[in-house]
């Protein structure tokens, strides 16, 4: 804490107004982030691949250690940014936020395929408006695991950068870039990659960097401003490389 208190005598005013910015919870308005319809659409699109990974006990072998906390960890934070989404609607969303998140939260800890089978269940009367309640708080460097996260951004990355030399469905295409946005805020709280003070300022400037710009390529995938959507995507792609450059050289 001395350490950081230094850093900010050093870099002044605008280092403390960002890290304020960024150690707010949520990490950021999730209304600015991504939508609700994109998240309960998303959430929809999670559970059909969580129900074919642990259709069969062959499946869920073959998935266990991978795709399905990978996909679990996605629609927890789907979960979590419903829970906490401020943004004024006249009917409250389907999918109950808290009810979704402690379910996927349940399906990546489980052991066995009886229980994965069970949490997918909770998972669906959650999706379906069945299941209500539960805490709203939880911290978001809890949700998923920093290399499922990495994983399912370079998975929707490459997909994301065909759309944007032309989309074919410019909805489908748009919830790549907004379910991208909405996982990079993760990143603004889970800083353990950075060690220093002033690591993590650079950590999470290139991480909210990524999430505006992502949500920006959504929002003009959506509305095909085609002149738009390249010099966008290519301001995220930068600023996911050059935390890559400086943390996470591979």
């Amino acid at each position: 804490m001395l350490r950081l208190c230094r850093l900010l005598l050093i870099m002044g005013l605008p280092a403390l107004l960002f890290l304020a910015h960024v150690w707010a919870k949520p990490p950021a308005r999730l209304s600015t982030v991504v939508s609700i319809e994109d998240l309960q659409a998303e959430a929809k699109s999670q559970l059909k691949l969580l129900r074919g990974y642990t259709a069969s006990a062959k499946d869920y072998a073959d998935s266990k250690k991978h795709e399905i906390p990978r996909a679990a960890g996605v629609l927890a934070v789907l979960g979590q940014a419903l829970a906490e989404q401020d943004a004024k609607q006249k009917q409250p969303p389907l999918i109950s936020g808290p009810a979704l998140r402690d379910a996927a939260l349940t399906v990546q800890h489980s052991q066995t395929h009886a229980a994965a089978r069970a949490a997918v269940t909770s998972i669906q009367r959650a999706v379906t408006g069945q299941a209500k309640g539960g805490q709203v708080e939880y911290p978001w460097n809890k949700l998923t695991r920093m290399h499922d996260l990495m994983e399912e951004i370079n998975f929707r990355n490459s997909r994301l950068r065909r759309a944007v030399r032309r989309s074919r469905d410019p909805a489908h295409d748009a919830r790549h870039a907004s379910t991208m946005a909405v996982l990079s805020l993760v990143l603004l709280v889970d800083t353990h990659e950075a060690h220093k003070p002033a690591e993590v300022v650079r950590w999470r400037r290139h991480a909210l960097d990524f999430q505006r710009n992502m949500t920006a390529v959504a929002a003009a995938l959506r509305k095909r401003e085609t002149a738009k959507t390249k010099p966008l995507y290519l301001k995220a792609a930068k600023a996911c490389n050059a935390c890559h450059a400086e943390f996470r050289a591979e």
